[in-house]
């Protein structure tokens, strides 16, 4: 889970890696892993993170747009 979470940071970390689909669709499986486990605060945390990434991408909208897949893991 470690080396997940150090991807998915390398890629938030690189602007033209942080709001691809794949980024946010990384983020979103790390929110429902923390979320099986019952660590709530970090899903939640996890999930705040998408929601940023969406809004930056231009809403939910524009996701489902271009990917709805992506759209329906994050309406999850």
């Amino acid at each position: 889970m470690v080396d997940s979470i150090a991807l998915v940071r390398r890629r938030i970390e690189d602007s033209s890696l942080a709001f691809q689909d794949e980024t946010i669709d990384s983020v979103v499986t790390l929110a429902a892993i923390e979320h099986g486990k019952g660590n709530i605060e970090a899903s939640k945390t996890h999930i705040d993170g998408v929601k940023r990434m969406v809004t930056f991408r231009g809403g939910i909208n524009e996701v489902k747009r271009r990917s709805p897949l992506t759209a329906r893991m994050v309406s999850w």
